[in-house]
């Protein structure tokens, strides 16, 4: 049987300030707007939406959306048998990178913003980023695909768990 060991753990939630009070307020909007149209009889910003599509975008936007948000979370795991990514609710289960796959790994500081365009599940021009907030992570060069950055507010024991496996697979 497998050992399933954890060497790392790290569990990140989108928690800015500034991203909670943008997100509680677009859905205070949207619910305003629709409360204006079904007890009101005011159009949303004039456009003639019907009523039940009304309530289908209010659900979506003012509900489903800063659900997620608040459910989001970035898990990352490193185990003697490889690392395990994963980025709720756009990753429903874990992506394995077993210690065949990785070429290199470095400790990185980056730009969010001009690097990868942001935070969240990003594909930008320096490879791919999983990342939360912060502005340090390590960058996973692989043998099949892109560079990986994964975001960490622990990049050195992050790094250090890797290179253990690393250096145990060799």
């Amino acid at each position: 049987m497998e050992d399933k060991e954890i060497l790392f753990f790290e569990e990140q939630k989108p928690r800015q300030w500034w991203l909670q009070l943008l997100i509680i307020s677009y859905a205070i909007f949207i619910t305003y707007n629709v409360y204006l149209q079904l007890f009101h009889a005011v159009p949303v910003m004039d456009l003639n939406i019907p009523d039940w599509l009304l309530i289908v975008l209010w659900v979506l936007f003012a509900v489903i959306i800063p659900i997620l948000f608040y459910k989001a979370k970035l898990t990352t795991q490193v185990k003697k048998d490889g690392i395990y990514v994963q980025f709720f609710p756009f990753h429903i289960q874990s992506i394995k990178i077993t210690p065949e796959d990785i070429k290199e790994i470095e400790i990185l500081t980056y730009n969010p913003l001009m690097d990868y365009g942001g935070w969240g599940v990003r594909y930008g021009k320096n490879g791919n980023a999983l990342n939360v907030y912060g502005n340090r992570g390590v960058n996973i060069k692989l043998t099949y695909a892109r560079d990986l950055l994964i975001g960490s507010q622990k990049p050195e024991e992050l790094y250090n768990a890797i290179n253990s496996i690393l250096t145990k697979s060799s």
